[in-house]
């Protein structure tokens, strides 16, 4: 696991996609707004990998251990229960393939928060998304329980590529570390280390931090979200571990937009398209923006 780069398991990071692009300019407006009395603090958000149009959303920490669908508007769909996983604290939530059989589409839920910096062991639900629309309650096909290599670390954001392995990005401030775990074995090691200071600059007069993040369709680029701005980011860059070299326009582009306060969840809803939201600001509804590229 000490080179990771040079692995077959983990060689997505460094293939280069040819038909990769960034988009230099995107549109923003707002599609919908959530039902605070149900989503009061959104904390992980995926599109639907079976119902196209649809959202699938978990609440932070103190919430229900509980999924929430939604249209694109906000409106709720229907609230599904998870059993034999306890919401210590759900920070993100992705979609994927299966580890079991990746012809089938899974519901990835990341109980990885540690704002307080008491956890040392952390979990990862993984749930058969045909069973999430076919039942209101419904239990896990796996859960990995995992502690960090080098020690504990705070995190909001997770991804699963197409090929099934799971991506997990630190919120340290003003950088992130960013760890690739095998879906079948468990097994987890460090690849690269991103100065977001050093792209982003500071988020709001502090060093930014990743809330969250989704992997385009493709499986070619990675949106990043922080409390300022939005970065989309070629995947194989992560090959080159020293980010302040990464070009913009080429790596990575930073995506400027109205912004909101708390801003925790994002999720792609087309290669070109996602929407982000917030947990509720001062108990208003929280909006949801969609961002599109121009």
């Amino acid at each position: 696991m000490k080179n990771l780069l040079k692995s077959s398991a983990f060689a997505l990071l460094i293939v280069a996609q040819s038909s990769f692009a960034i988009c230099p300019d995107w549109n923003a407006k707002q599609v919908g707004v959530l039902d605070r009395n149900t989503i009061d603090e959104a904390s992980g958000l995926t599109a639907s990998l079976l119902q196209k149009g649809k959202f699938i959303w978990s609440n932070d920490s103190g919430g229900d251990s509980a999924l929430y669908a939604t249209g694109i508007d906000g409106k709720l769909i229907k609230t599904v229960r998870l059993n034999n996983f306890p919401n210590e604290d759900y920070e993100a939530v992705a979609a994927g393939p299966c580890p079991s059989n990746r012809a089938e589409a899974c519901i990835y839920v990341g109980d990885i928060g540690d704002g307080m910096g008491w956890r040392s062991n952390f979990k990862i639900g993984i749930f058969k998304e045909a069973d999430f629309w076919a039942s209101n309650s419904i239990r896990p096909e796996k859960v990995i329980n995992f502690s960090y290599p080098g020690g504990a670390n705070n995190a909001e954001a997770m991804v699963v590529t197409p090929d099934g392995q799971i991506l997990i990005f630190t919120k340290t401030e003003g950088s992130t570390q960013l760890f690739v775990m095998d879906a079948i074995s468990g097994k987890m090691g460090r690849v690269a280390q991103v100065s977001l200071a050093g792209i982003v600059g500071p988020a709001r007069g502090k060093a930014p931090r990743i809330t969250d993040a989704s992997i385009s369709p493709s499986g070619e680029k990675v949106a990043i979200l922080t409390y300022g701005d939005i970065l989309e980011i070629n995947l194989k860059a992560f090959a080159n571990i020293n980010s302040r070299s990464w070009k913009r326009g080429v790596d990575f582009n930073i995506v400027k937009g109205p912004g909101l306060p708390q801003q925790e969840t994002l999720t792609y809803t087309s290669e070109n398209s996602f929407i982000v939201s917030t947990e509720s600001p001062d108990g208003d509804a929280p909006a949801i923006i969609g961002y599109s590229c121009k």
